[in-house]
């Protein structure tokens, strides 16, 4: 089980991508029924790199919360979601064999 300090800290990583979603919700909305101008398209491009460092920052306490050493190479990224997947809490994965290999493909390095 997780450390009750890496709980919470999770739970506030959620909270923050909860308010996140929330705030961002009306542009969304707006560019699907308009084309999107720059700043608009900036501004999703900076929301979705926010969405996506809260989920890593979660991935990342749950697995150091596990005892499991975060990596460190210049790929970290990709090792991140390979360690992900194949550590499971309670028999279920963390990050499935099938949503690894969608995420794997929009990873640059």
């Amino acid at each position: 089980m997780l450390p009750d300090k890496a709980i919470l800290r999770i739970r506030f990583e959620i909270e923050k991508i909860d308010q996140l979603m929330e705030s961002v919700s009306p542009l969304f909305h707006k560019v699907l029924q308009v084309e999107p101008d720059f700043v608009e398209i900036s501004a999703i491009a900076q929301n979705l790199q926010s969405f996506y460092n809260g989920i890593e920052n979660i991935l990342s306490l749950i697995i150091k919360g596990l005892g499991i050493p975060l990596p460190t190479s210049k790929n970290w990224h990709r090792e991140m979601l390979r360690i992900t997947s194949e550590t499971a809490i309670a028999g279920i994965p963390l990050l499935p064999p099938d949503l690894l290999e969608s995420l794997i493909n929009y990873l640059v390095c």
